[in-house]
């Protein structure tokens, strides 16, 4: 498969997916108040994390469709989004020893997809 279908595809999936995240969350977080059985709150506390699920096998999808030299750039922007996150939750955790509210654990994947994004960009222009 061309790399640049390859591509298509998955910014496609990927694109449905998080909008279905974003609805699903939605939906549980006001679904969660109106049921009083704990286990089922916390099924459904956990719906998000089904299209979460189906991101990284989008992922893995990609992986396993493009050629040695697309794979490197992924994975390097996975690593560098891991860290810039971990960099990004360390800096927090020391900001709240000084008054900072604690940050609930949500943004963490949003910040690991931008800083994800950001890195592919550069990758793809270091590497050009």
């Amino acid at each position: 498969m061309p790399i640049a279908t390859a591509q298509r595809i998955y910014t496609i999936q990927v694109a449905l997916l998080m909008l279905c995240y974003v609805v699903v969350l939605c939906i549980s977080l006001r679904a969660i108040p109106l049921v009083s059985d704990r286990r089922i709150r916390v099924l459904i506390a956990l719906t998000p994390v089904v299209p979460i699920v189906f991101v990284l096998g989008s992922m893995i999808q990609l992986l396993s469709r493009v050629d040695e030299m697309w794979r490197r750039i992924h994975l390097e922007a996975a690593a560098l989004a891991a860290a810039m996150t971990a960099m990004l939750a360390a800096t927090c955790g020391f900001l709240q020893n000084v008054g900072m509210p604690p940050l609930s654990g949500f943004w963490t994947f949003g910040a690991l997809d931008v800083f994800y994004v950001i890195s592919i960009l550069f990758l793809r222009w270091r590497y050009r």
